[in-house]
């Protein structure tokens, strides 16, 4: 979705455009700043007469200079501080953390407003608890307190403030602050719309969190109540950021006669038109309304074909990024994903992109050019027009060798435009350039801006799963050919109609597909979690020695068309000989309903109830035949097998796999170990007791946690009687029958060396909402749980 808008004469750019990520169009915020004071602001104020004139930093930003318009305001913030003038290092302050806002950084200009000498030497790698601790400790002399003193930099400051909140993800705290701005306040026309677009992107980004959330709710038992709890506030967040673009649009119908000549008001109104038909256009969320949606991009439409009675031409609108931006996002909205468009759709993006190109060559704008050229590049790749499409993209590149964050999508798309055109080794090198790349940028990719945690199956996953297909294809001589219909536009992967081992032509090859998934797991991890993802990346070497001659580990890779929908799966089985590592592959076609069976093997382990044991044994020997009998005569010397799963495969219990032929099930066989990658398992060897104790503990009856009905965990009294068994010095309970303060207690009494839990919980993105179950009603956050195990740990250390 795209929530963007630019206002007129005081109000500065919340720019938001779509990237191209593979056969996806996506969206990611570039920040802005929300600009309440402007050059006209500044001139009516006595402080400010017969002085310096400021309108250079303001031209800097309009103009998307943003790092040259911080080094200008750094230079007035230290020169108003020599001369005392207070009102004037504060507008100083402000207009150096909007232009902060702009690039994305929002823990700078949280500094800027609110403690001017905290260093700011990488502020934005800082966790949230110092710059907690800055906000907490706002000093003269600070934007905010010397706002105190001047009425007229009051709302500048809030508003400010309320948009590095929305950018650092504390969506919380934006609401009240603006709520009380426009309350105590009679803002101006600009200020009360920079306001009210703060606001609108902030709900439309708890929006998206909250509908994330649903998605984690649908699989709990019996969660009617958080369930429905969490589709009102979904609901309420976008009817808000809904409410907020409407409100916009009619202060802008009281102005329209006023502000007719105005470049700034005509492309604030386009926006506000797109902002409202992403909503409408959606279809996740409760305010679709499609029909409304068309009839807003009719009206823009009719405004690309000439209608000036609409707003007037490309070419009168503001000359800087933003409109760049624009055209660009509104062109996306019009082509759409995927699909060739229809003549009359093709015909406006043309001209939308081709205006953008022109426009960003006319200001000198490298940046936004690559994206207007790469994005016509892509238009002309999803009509199979692809040496036009390898032109236009080799251009964006080329325009884009300064902008990383933008340079790595363009050579993916020259990848993918060499792999239609068969030219294997090009795409490749393209794809490698792309990795090299977006390996050094992913990180700030992922983990910034927290509220905008994107599509990940849109952005990312994409780019490393046709890497992998890439090397797999170049690993075993095995041609996944992907084709495309120039009338639909279509992608699809051919695949072999049945199982069947591949031999291993190229090893190399195979372990960097294998890597390309790893990488993808990785950042998954870290998109995840965000702020609370601190990844403790393995070195090469440690990873191969933990595998030893006993030790065989099993990774899947899903082959996937663009469509998202599986093709065939790889299984690769490593195993060590002679200290030398060996990989053999089994390729499984999705026609024989693979990844059905492990869905209903997975629904039949959780409840037996519904599937029935004897189906489940007739899952668990299909699995078992299809995934470890091909590699049974290597598997022989095995003792522990590492699963390193992909996708659908992550929740599947390889241990519960049946061996018809020994009467066995995997895990009598072998030991059994799952990680989501190696390059973050801990090779270091625990420090061993001649007779380590454990603390046991279990759920074995239904509990209610704040509305959220768990059922009885099957066979606790069989796990736990397990456990101690390896365990005899230990203490076990039920957690029916104990308190999350009791097992605090415990935690921090006894130095275990072993804590073994057997009970419900939710994992969610935001570490604060994730909790076990304890006793009867009670919910053990994560955060209080971990802490406790990391107390344990270093008391174990001593």
């Amino acid at each position: 979705m795209k929530l963007s808008a630019m206002a007129d004469l005081n109000l500065k750019i919340k720019p938001v455009f779509r990237l191209l990520f593979g056969g996806a169009l996506m969206l990611t915020l570039l920040f802005g700043n929300l600009g309440f004071l402007s050059p006209a602001q500044s001139a009516n104020n006595p402080s400010l007469s017969n002085q310096t004139d400021e309108k250079l930093g303001y031209q800097l930003y309009q103009s998307g200079k943003y790092q040259e318009a911080i080094d200008y305001w750094a230079a007035k913030i230290t020169e108003f501080q020599a001369l005392g003038d207070n009102f004037r290092l504060a507008t100083a302050l402000i207009e150096q953390a909007q232009s902060y806002l702009a690039i994305g950084q929002p823990n700078p200009a949280i500094a800027r407003l609110c403690n001017p000498r905290f260093p700011l030497d990488n502020l934005e790698e800082k966790p949230k608890v110092e710059v907690a601790q800055i906000i907490d400790n706002c000093q003269i002399p600070s934007a905010i307190a010397i706002a105190q003193t001047y009425p007229l930099l009051q709302l500048p400051t809030q508003g400010a403030l309320a948009e590095a909140y929305r950018i650092n993800g504390n969506y919380e705290l934006v609401s009240p602050l603006i709520d009380h701005a426009l309350a105590t306040s009679a803002p101006s026309f600009s200020d009360q719309v920079n306001l009210l677009q703060t606001r609108a992107n902030n709900n439309f980004s708890r929006g998206k969190y909250t509908q994330n959330r649903l998605k984690a709710a649908k699989s709990l038992v019996d969660n009617t109540e958080e369930f429905n709890n969490l589709q009102q506030q979904k609901h309420r967040f976008y009817q808000s950021s809904l409410d907020d673009w409407e409100r916009i649009l009619e202060l802008m119908a009281s102005r329209a006669e006023t502000m007719a000549l105005s470049p700034h008001f005509h492309l604030l109104k386009l926006q506000s038109y797109l902002n409202l038909i992403v909503i409408y256009q959606d279809p996740t969320v409760d305010q679709f309304n499609p029909q409304q949606g068309q009839k807003l991009l009719t009206t823009l439409s009719q405004w690309i074909e000439g209608d000036q009675t609409v707003a007037p031409s490309i070419h009168n609108l503001p000359r800087q990024p933003s409109t760049v931006y624009f055209a660009i996002d509104l062109a996306n909205q019009i082509i759409g994903d995927h699909r060739c468009p229809g003549s009359r759709e093709m015909g406006q993006g043309t001209k939308l992109l081709q205006d953008s190109m022109a426009l960003a060559e006319t200001i000198n704008d490298p940046r936004s050019k690559s994206f207007a050229l790469g994005t016509l590049g892509h238009l002309y790749e999803q009509c199979g027009q692809y040496d036009q499409a390898l032109k236009l993209t080799n251009q964006a590149q080329w325009a884009a060798q300064q902008s990383g964050d933008s340079l790595y999508l363009w050579q993916w798309q020259a990848g993918r435009i060499y792999q239609y055109l068969g030219k294997r080794q090009e795409a490749i090198a393209s794809y490698e350039q792309a990795d090299g790349l977006l390996a050094q940028i992913r990180g700030d990719i992922i983990t910034s801006h927290k509220n905008i945690q994107f599509d990940f199956r849109d952005t990312i996953e994409p780019f490393y799963r046709q890497l992998a297909q890439l090397k797999l294809e170049q690993a075993t001589g095995q041609t996944m050919e992907i084709s495309r219909s120039k009338s639909q536009g279509k992608l699809s992967a051919m695949a072999p109609r049945q199982p069947q081992r591949a031999q291993v032509l190229d090893p190399i090859a195979l372990k960097d597909a294998m890597k390309a998934i790893d990488t993808l797991q990785l950042a998954e991890l870290q998109n995840y979690f965000g702020d609370d993802c601190d990844l403790n990346i393995s070195k090469p070497e440690e990873v191969t020695n933990l595998v030893d001659e006993t030790t065989a580990i099993f990774n899947s890779i899903m082959v996937q068309d663009p469509e998202g929908q599986t093709t065939q799966t790889a299984i690769i089985l490593t195993t060590i000989k002679d200290n030398q590592e060996h990989q053999e592959v089994s390729l499984i076609p999705s026609s024989v309903g693979l990844e059905g069976k492990i869905q209903q093997f997975q629904d039949a382990v959780r409840n037996r109830r519904d599937y029935g044991f004897v189906e489940g044994r007739t899952l668990a020997k299909d699995l078992y035949d299809q995934i470890i009998r091909p590699f049974s005569p290597e598997l022989e010397p095995i003792k522990t097998l590492v699963f390193i799963q992909d996708g659908l495969w992550r929740n599947m219990p390889p241990g519960a796999f049946y061996d018809r032929d020994q009467g066995q099930y995997l895990i009598e066989q072998h030991a059994i170990a799952t990680t989501p990658s190696l390059t973050v398992t801990v090779t270091t060897a625990a420090p061993s007791k001649a007779k380590p104790n454990a603390l046991i503990l279990g759920l074995s009856k239904r509990v209610n946690v704040n509305g959220i009905k768990f059922e009885p965990l099957q066979n606790v009294e069989q796990e736990l009687g397990g456990v101690k068994s390896q365990f005899p010095n230990t203490y076990q309970e039920y957690l029916n029958n104990i308190s999350k303060d009791t097992l605090h207690q415990e935690l921090n009494q006894t130095p275990y060396d072993v804590v073994h839990i057997a009970t419900h919980g939710e994992f969610r993105a935001v570490e604060k909402d994730s909790f076990l179950a304890v006793g009867r009603t009670q919910k053990l956050p994560w955060v209080n749980f971990e802490r406790d195990l990391t107390h344990l740990h270093l008391r174990r250390s001593r």
